[in-house]
């Protein structure tokens, strides 16, 4: 579980971690692949939900093998 004090990522944050274009990354929050917060404007990104949208990834990379 995500605590208050855990930081959250910004969409520009996710870009380097993932190494995606901007688009990729709205695409990827607009399908629900990977989840965000909204607050006011600004879409964030927590900690826990980038590690499990790669888990997923990569449990898929291994079903497809």
């Amino acid at each position: 579980m995500t605590t208050a004090s855990a930081p959250l990522l910004t969409v520009a944050d996710v870009c380097k971690r993932l190494q995606m274009g901007k688009s990729k990354v709205f695409e990827l929050i607009a399908s629900g692949e990977l989840e965000s917060l909204k607050i006011d404007a600004a879409r964030r990104v927590t900690e826990e939900q980038l590690a499990d949208f790669i888990a997923r990834r990569q449990a898929e990379a291994k079903a497809s093998v």
